[in-house]
């Protein structure tokens, strides 16, 4: 059940930001994001859809849904960072939405968890009574 609900968190958060890049790309000129956040979420985004396009070509380990959402946290927290000492304006939901919150950063990290505990509580020790 994990393993489908993590997939379900990459799809919806792969489609959210690629939706949001297109419409800051085509529809949005005057965006204050720098070239380098938008970079940053584009690779993102299509390392999510690589991921979503092999899982429904087949079977794929939980354990590349852990590498997902460590390398999604990571560029969050560098979106976060570089936004911050970059642009002095206040942002828009769609910006908000490609850069990623503090939230994304949580829900990454409940995931990562819950996937190791799972790997670990895979085998079951059964005592002589």
């Amino acid at each position: 059940m994990l393993k489908a609900v993590s997939h379900i968190i990459v799809a919806a958060t792969t489609l959210l930001r690629l939706s949001m890049l297109v419409y800051l790309l085509l529809f949005r000129a005057d965006t204050h994001l720098p070239v380098t956040v938008l970079v940053v979420t584009s690779a993102v985004v299509l390392y999510g859809l690589f991921i979503t396009f092999r899982r429904l070509a087949g079977p794929m380990r939980i354990t590349q849904m852990t590498v997902f959402f460590s390398v999604q946290s990571a560029a969050i927290l560098f979106n976060l960072f570089f936004t911050s000492r970059n642009v002095p304006l206040a942002l828009d939901v769609p910006e908000i939405i490609t850069v990623g919150t503090f939230l994304d950063i949580l829900i990454n990290a409940y995931m990562i968890i819950s996937i190791i505990r799972q790997r670990r509580n895979r085998f079951l020790t059964v005592a002589n009574p």
